[in-house]
């Protein structure tokens, strides 16, 4: 699970790259190879790079359960070994493709990548051991492509956003947790609440601003 989540955040990094820069690479010299590069390692066979990011993570998804069936369909309880799984679960060259990210982040500034309503499909009843491993797994695999990023050279983040409830349930089931690092947002303001909300109109909205400052008409 850890590296699957790896080699998922890889490709997002690689895909907005390649969609940040798809008008202007050609008109820089410092991009353009590597551009090329990148694009040539990204569009693998058998990968789908079509769709918004949930269609592309489905599509990941199904096509590991479709190699699986095909390679050990009908044999419960298989243990895979490490060799197994980096057949079963790469349709890219993963070592290829983390250079070529990395060699393309030396003309970027830094690389953000933020997870946030990861709770939207979740049971009703709060967190269960599944939705657990996978989200300590999402956390491992960020804090790993931190690590190798930034050993190269770059400022790159991976944030998680969960709530208090959530957080502390995995603190209480791994022994590591304790160790990461925690930003607690409470909105306890209520004039700093409306202020995000004004905010975030204005970001959403063209012209919103003026609007906002607009007096209220009220009818006679």
């Amino acid at each position: 699970m850890t590296a699957f989540w790896e080699y998922l955040i890889l490709l997002e990094v690689a895909y907005k790259l390649l969609e940040k820069d798809q008008n202007t690479y050609r008109h820089n010299h410092n991009l353009n190879q590597l551009y090329t590069d990148l694009e040539a390692v990204y569009r693998a066979p058998d990968f789908s790079a079509e769709g918004d990011f949930a269609e592309r993570l489905s599509n990941l998804s199904q096509r590991l359960i479709n190699e699986y069936k095909a390679r050990f369909d009908g044999h419960d309880g298989q243990r895979l070994s490490a060799a197994q799984v980096t057949q079963l679960l790469y349709t890219h060259d993963l070592r290829d493709l983390r250079l070529k990210v990395s060699e393309y982040l030396e003309f970027k500034e830094s690389v953000w990548v933020l997870f946030d309503n990861l709770d939207r499909g979740w049971n009703t009843r709060g967190l269960d051991a599944i939705d657990a491993i996978v989200l300590r797994c999402l956390v491992d695999a960020g804090r790993r492509l931190e690590r190798e990023m930034r050993r190269d050279g770059h400022k790159f983040h991976c944030l998680v956003f969960v709530r208090n409830d959530v957080y502390d349930h995995l603190v209480k089931h791994s022994t590591d947790y304790g160790k990461e690092l925690r930003a607690t947002l409470d909105w306890s303001d209520p004039d700093m609440l409306r202020e995000m909300f004004r905010l975030r109109l204005i970001s959403a909205l063209d012209g919103a601003e003026e609007v906002l400052k607009r007096p209220t008409l009220k009818r006679a």
